[in-house]
């Protein structure tokens, strides 16, 4: 490792007590991981080039935060992990809710339950998939996806 990437790395990070988080203060992804251009034209997530600066070798596979906060550098804070390990830390902390969140309850919901049912009863009655999406103000896809839903947990 390069001296001076070394310490303006660290310049950017707002070092604190050894069980306080670390923010880096440069830039962050669009995800709010921090970004360090460790050589021209080479970026790396902070939080893994810390992870490097503290053990002297990459993280393999990945390097995972312990205190969840992606902006965070302290070296107590990271561990190494797998992409399993991953999910499990991000389920246990409650961020990976939306995809066990079904229905109206999903961020990404564009149709109420009811309204879901209602859809499915005017296809029932023989109305077209595509006048039913346009009442509804979604793509046919949307209503398609709810169709498929209903014929799988059918056959179960």
């Amino acid at each position: 490792m390069r001296p001076l990437a070394f310490a303006r790395f660290w310049s950017k990070v707002r070092v604190g007590d050894p069980d306080q988080c670390w923010p880096y203060q440069g830039g962050l992804d669009h995800d709010g991981y921090g970004i360090f251009n460790d050589l021209p034209r080479h970026s790396v997530r902070a939080h893994r080039f810390a992870f490097k600066c503290a053990n002297g070798r990459d993280a393999v596979p990945m390097a995972l935060h312990r205190c969840n906060n992606r902006s965070c550098c302290n070296p107590l804070h990271l561990k190494e992990g797998t992409g399993k390990d991953n999910s499990d830390d991000c389920f246990a902390a409650g961020n990976y809710k939306t995809v066990f969140v079904e229905g109206e309850d999903h961020p990404n919901a564009k149709l109420t339950n009811a309204q879901v049912q209602q859809a499915l009863a005017l296809i029932d009655m023989g109305h077209k998939q595509v006048d039913v999406a346009a009442r509804f103000g979604v793509h046919p896809t949307a209503i398609a996806y709810h169709r498929t839903k209903r014929r799988r947990s059918k056959r179960r």
